[in-house]
This record gives C-alpha cells, structure tokens and sequence, in this order.
C-alpha cells in the first residue's frame, strides 16, 4: 500500500472564523492532489498550506450544502 498525505484545509464550520473554514481537505497519493470539498476560504488556505494550486487533478465535492461548495466557482475561476 502506498503512502498518502491529507491536508485538512478547514472542518467543522458552516461560516468562515478566523480559527475555522469550512469543509475542504487535500489527498495526496501518487504525485497528484485531489480536493475534496471546496468552502469558502479554501484558495487561502491552500496557500498558506504551500499546496500549489496546479497539483491539483480533481475536485470532489461531497454533497451541496453551501458550506462544502461555495468556494468551488473562485477556485474554478483562479484555475481558467
């Protein structure tokens, strides 16, 4: 079994705090990057994660509450 990271880039927030994000997390396995979630905050910190923004293949997004996809039309945006 290969080895994997995760990058918790927020949780466990419906509204952006200055100590929380909402839901995004990155998986890394295999030199690629897949985004799961994408909430409001996530371009920032993915920044200041140093995970850079081309790395990333895909973008799943568990279901559609505004918390887990509000941030998915900047990153989609920040990528064009």
């Amino acid at each position: 079994m290969e080895n994997f990271k995760v990058h918790i880039l927020g949780c466990g927030s419906a509204l952006p705090t200055m100590k929380h994000f909402p839901s995004a997390q990155v998986v890394e396995v295999r030199d690629k990057m897949f985004l799961v979630d994408c909430g409001e905050g996530t371009q920032l910190q993915l920044r200041r994660s140093h995970v850079r923004f081309t790395k990333i293949t895909s973008v799943f997004i568990s279901h559609l509450h505004g918390d887990h996809c509000f941030g998915l039309i900047g990153l989609i945006s920040t990528f064009g």
